[in-house]
């Protein structure tokens, strides 16, 4: 927790006012349905996404791609020409979304578990 606080700080010092980042709310017929975080700049000429987020139960129906298309306009809007995500192994679901969206694997590590002697 304290660690995410020290991040929180050193990224977004001044919160949703903070330059260089565009926050979005995702919303359906009123209601909250997810949100996503931008940087902007954060390589040149790249705009790197820290975090998208569709509620569970409205998964399957457009909205992450939905979501990825604003985060592209956003891209384009504040002037970076490549948008970037990290998804770690494991998300099936984020990785189909993200491929189906015709996103490209850049960068790939595997890891193993060791027995602990």
């Amino acid at each position: 927790m304290r660690k995410s606080d020290r991040d929180f700080a050193k990224l977004i010092p001044e919160g949703l006012a903070t330059s260089d980042n565009t926050f979005l709310v995702l919303d359906a017929a009123g209601e909250q349905i997810g949100t996503g975080w931008l940087k902007h700049g954060y390589l040149p000429g790249v705009t790197y996404g820290y975090s998208l987020y569709i509620q569970e139960e409205h998964r399957g129906k457009g909205y992450g791609r939905a979501a990825m298309a604003a985060g592209e306009q956003a891209t384009l809007a504040a002037g970076d020409s490549a948008l970037m995500f990290t998804v770690w192994g494991g998300n099936e679901v984020a990785m189909n979304l993200y491929t189906g969206a015709g996103y490209q694997v850049m960068e790939e590590s595997r890891s193993i578990g060791l027995p602990v002697t």
